[in-house]
């Protein structure tokens, strides 16, 4: 039987912070209602909000009914825990936490016996009441003590203050992976101290490729300003908890809701502290018309198929979208990861991975490959200059054994 790659991929896109992660199947969808299809055998289960929508500034007490509220019990909208009184096992009240914006939000309990997901289950409403404008800055906060370095302090005009992504990605063969779902969608976002670095500097150059390229991004003092940051797109909010990935503290969610990804828009950067970036990110502006061979996302018995290292060819199409698309290789042998490859190619429809790549590779190893459009972005700070850059990718991953 053929070795599959990991049951683990490699999640190295955008974000220059390289680790492996697992996901979860994505739910069902009912095509005709647009939402979840209903599973009545489900041992905990949302049936009702009442009422379904309040005020962004949070505080509304609500009634949830369901089933399957037993043991330690969790109530989160959009990612932010409420608080709770567990009533029975069909019913528990929630004060509702505060929003930042007047949308539709997930709503998710977690019970002994399991979770479940109300997706756009609470509409938060702007009925005026969000705490107000947070002062006109008399005070000295905008910056008139001296703070923008006239005092001869350290200023941050044109100095990088942060980097956020979102990918998407569309797997080949899940199966290979030992996931049950055909997509891997992560949005990431890091605050660190002003600096002058770019966060894309892993990437080689445009028509060449290296080998065991380092993702580990620079050397910055990565900030903690909380328990969670959000992306804000034009209809959803991604929430992302804090973690820490090769040491730094970032904000991440690898497993994001097909919904909240909008290809060719601007997305906004929230910290804790409510303090908006707005634009830094922008998504890729379109994906794929075609990708040959197209036998690399075959599935099952019919996966890793075989492309010659001597002429590693591939194709697509549209071209001229991206900045770049990169192309991926990451080698296993006997199941074990020896080592990858990094190409970034033109978008103009064709590139070929020299042959001298594949120096240290044997005939048999299998590989996971990722072709991806790549796309960067930035906002700079009216106010400081500083800069907030962005990186999307939008693709596919597939397999392959190499040959001669």
């Amino acid at each position: 039987m053929r070795p599959t790659p990991s049951i683990l991929l490699m999640l190295c896109l955008g974000a220059a912070a390289c680790g492996t992660v697992g996901f979860e199947g994505k739910p069902e969808v009912d095509s005709a209602s647009g939402g979840l299809t209903e599973d009545n055998d489900a041992p905990v289960q949302i049936t009702a909000l009442l009422p379904g929508e309040g005020s962004m500034a949070g505080g509304d007490v609500i009634e949830v009914r369901g089933v399957g509220f037993e043991g330690e019990v969790s109530l989160l909208f959009a990612g932010t825990a409420a608080e709770i009184t567990v009533d029975s096992a069909e019913l528990l009240y929630a004060r509702v936490p505060p929003a930042v914006a007047a949308v539709l939000v997930d709503v998710v309990l977690v019970s002994d016996l399991g979770e479940a997901v109300l997706p756009d289950g609470f509409q938060y409403v702007d009925d005026g009441s969000d705490g107000g404008d947070g002062g006109d800055g008399s005070d000295g906060g905008d910056g008139s003590d001296g703070g923008d370095g006239s005092d001869g302090g350290p200023g941050v005009d044109g100095m990088t203050v942060g980097h956020a992504t979102l990918d998407y990605f569309v797997i080949g063969c899940p199966s290979c992976f030992g996931v049950s779902s055909n997509l891997l969608i992560g949005a990431s976002t890091t605050f660190h101290e002003p600096a002058s670095v770019d966060w894309l500097d892993w990437h080689p150059a445009l028509g060449t490729c290296v080998a065991n390229a380092s993702r580990s991004g620079p050397s910055v003092r990565a900030l903690d300003l909380g328990s969670t940051a959000w992306l804000h797109g034009p209809a959803h909010i991604i929430t992302m908890p804090r973690t820490s990935v090769d040491g730094r503290t970032t904000y991440e969610n690898t497993a994001v809701s097909p919904d909240a990804y909008t290809a060719a828009t601007n997305f906004d950067v929230e910290d804790a502290d409510g303090t908006f970036t707005t634009a830094p990110l922008r998504t890729v502006d379109q994906g794929f018309d075609s990708i040959s061979p197209w036998g690399i996302f075959n599935d099952g018995t019919s996966a890793y198929t075989a492309m010659s290292a001597s002429n590693m060819t591939l194709s697509w199409s549209p071209p001229s979208v991206a900045e770049a698309v990169i192309i991926r290789l990451d080698i296993f042998r006997d199941g074990e990861f020896v080592g990858d490859i990094l190409c970034a190619a033109q978008d103009n429809g064709r590139f070929q991975v020299p042959a001298s790549m594949f120096g240290a590779y044997y005939s048999g190893d299998v590989a996971a490959l990722y072709i991806y459009r790549s796309q960067s972005s930035f906002a700079e700070d009216p106010d400081d200059g500083s800069i907030f850059t962005g990186a999307s990718s939008f693709g596919g991953i597939g397999t392959v054994t190499l040959v001669p």
